[in-house]
């Protein structure tokens, strides 16, 4: 602990018109205490996407001159269910050594990591999911460290450290595919129908879909629809041995706006077995 200190004095003399004051430089000691710890806590990436995965470090020193014991770490994870710890992801690095660690619970997160000698550092870097649906701005965690000064039973000493991880902009898309029809019969059309959606909060460009369609198959038209309906012709997709690629390089773009659904349906019959 740094204690900083600085003196002033005020003098006066025969010719002065009020008191004068003059001020030290600021001088610096070093506190050591006995019993003390010390935690910093970095997230490993400073942005998040709902689902997606972020890692921790931790750094615990003993900043005391007495050895700690029963060092505990403990991670709150968000504190609203934001995060969840990923199993076999933690690693400690002790005297140079890294090796695996496992928790003692995984909500709240928490890892017993024995001792610490004086002047020690360890660290402790461990992977966890984002769980948030709500799409929360920000997500902030802390880890606390506890330990014993001197003796098992000693002094408790304890620190705590926040680390803060904010919302990114993302594009995330999901398609499902039906059929107009469970039966059909060579020669009468029906609708392949692919619904895709865009749950993130940026729009999606450039979408291309790709259908191996059976190469039996023959298109009688393609639409799009969204906020207006698309119809693409021949020359705008490629269809070659049952394989189709929607739009082509002349093809219109289809983008797909935050939040939205998309409907594309291909018509088309079975022109033989």
């Amino acid at each position: 602990m740094e204690i900083l200190n600085q003196g002033t004095i005020s003098y006066s003399y025969e010719k002065a018109k009020s008191t004068m004051e003059s001020i030290s430089n600021v001088n610096s000691v070093q506190l050591i205490l006995e019993n003390d710890v010390e935690i910093s806590k970095q997230a490993l990436s400073t942005s998040y996407i709902p689902q997606g995965s972020v890692g921790y470090q931790l750094s615990i020193q003993n900043t005391g001159t007495n050895t700690l014991y029963n060092v505990t770490i403990t991670d709150d994870l968000g504190g609203s269910n934001d995060l969840q710890y990923i199993d076999s992801s933690a690693t400690l690095i002790k005297n140079e050594v890294l090796s695996s660690i496992s928790p003692t619970s995984s909500n709240p997160l928490t890892f017993n990591v024995g001792t610490i000698d004086s002047g020690e550092t360890i660290f402790v870097t461990y992977m966890t999911q984002v769980l948030s649906s709500k799409e929360t701005t920000s997500i902030t965690n802390t880890a606390t460290v506890t330990a014993n000064g001197g003796e098992p039973s000693g002094t408790q000493v304890s620190a705590s450290s926040s680390a803060t991880i904010t919302l990114e902009e993302y594009a995330k898309l999901s398609i499902s595919k039906t059929s107009s029809t469970e039966t059909i019969t060579i020669g009468n059309p029906f609708n392949y129908i692919f619904t895709i959606t865009n749950s993130g909060n940026c729009n999606a460009t450039n979408v291309v879909l790709t259908d191996e369609l059976n190469e039996n198959f023959s298109i009688n038209s393609i639409t799009v629809s969204g906020d207006t309906t698309t119809i693409y012709s021949p020359s705008e997709y490629t269809y070659e041995n049952g394989t189709l690629t929607l739009p082509n390089d002349t093809g219109p773009v289809i983008n797909v706006g935050a939040g939205e659904t998309l409907v594309i349906t291909i018509n088309g019959t079975i022109t033989q077995i």
